[in-house]
């Protein structure tokens, strides 16, 4: 009989520990929301459809309860990203500190392949479809349209499915080597013209040189169309 109040006697301590452990303890989940709130708002994605969500803390986690507002930074100065470390600490009468990993989706409208695309190939509305995706995945970025003012060619071949980065494309050549172009000097409200052959191809906006068909120099000017090169 002895041996069974002791006993009984041992687990109402162990249970009035516990509790009082328990009271004494700081929440995960305030924990996982003050890492949370720091990636809201200092996220560099603001006003766009933002997923953020804290990974599960280990459940035996035991931290002693704050007495002040938890407070939080990013640590070595890094930069908010898909997968994110938050530093969350304890500045009161108990000092602890805790890394939480937060993970950031970021959903925005990007251009797809709809089909394999050949390298060299100049991109067309009808190659790609516009698709839903986590941006913030994307390390190489996206392109959300194609700009018909700048032509621009596959520098490697896209699968069907690939997301559309800057760094996949070049700008389209809108003059050819070899080429007879048109050279236009303007001074004030006077544009001089003549005739030259491009001595290399050049996209709109970069700079060729071009043999000037009457004197026979090599002039340096910018594309400014497809047949058209500007110098001064």
């Amino acid at each position: 009989m002895h041996i069974i109040k002791t006993t009984v006697v041992s687990v109402i301590c162990s249970l009035l520990a516990f509790t009082t452990a328990q009271a004494g303890t700081q929440s995960l989940v305030s924990i996982s929301a003050a890492a949370e709130d720091l990636v809201r708002q200092q996220h560099p994605w603001q006003g766009m459809d933002v997923e953020i969500r804290s990974r599960a803390l280990d459940p035996r986690t035991r931290l002693a309860d704050c007495d002040q507002p938890l407070d939080t930074y990013l640590p070595h100065h890094s930069r908010i990203r898909a997968n994110t470390t938050v530093a969350v600490r304890c500045q009161g009468q108990v000092n602890w500190q805790i890394f939480v990993p937060v993970n950031t989706q970021v959903y925005a409208p990007v251009l797809v392949a709809k089909h394999a695309i050949a390298r060299g190939q100049v991109l067309q509305a009808d190659h790609v479809v516009t698709e839903r995706r986590d941006i913030a995945a994307l390390p190489h970025g996206y392109l959300s349209h194609i700009d018909n003012a700048k032509p621009q060619r596959l520098r490697f071949a896209v699968a069907m499915g690939a997301v559309i980065s800057p760094s996949t494309l070049e700008p389209d050549a809108a003059i050819s080597r070899g080429q007879q172009v048109r050279l236009v000097n303007t001074h004030g409200h006077f544009n001089i013209s003549m005739t030259g052959i491009a001595l290399k191809e050049g996209a709109i906006g970069s700079r060729i040189q071009v043999r000037n068909n009457s004197s026979g120099r090599i002039i340096e000017g910018i594309v400014t169309s497809a047949e058209t090169v500007a110098i001064n």
